[in-house]
């Protein structure tokens, strides 16, 4: 919440724009990448 991209996020996209113009819901969906323990560049 205190990243200061989030906001960012549901006007920088043409999807975003195209959901504002039609007054459509946003939802907020970030996901945090795990380190794959397969991959040795992953560590």
């Amino acid at each position: 919440e205190s990243d200061p991209i989030v906001p960012k996020l549901f006007e920088s996209t043409e999807e975003g724009k195209k959901v504002t113009r039609n007054h459509g819901d946003k939802f907020l969906a970030v996901f945090r990448r795990i380190a794959d323990s397969y991959r040795e560049d992953c560590k």
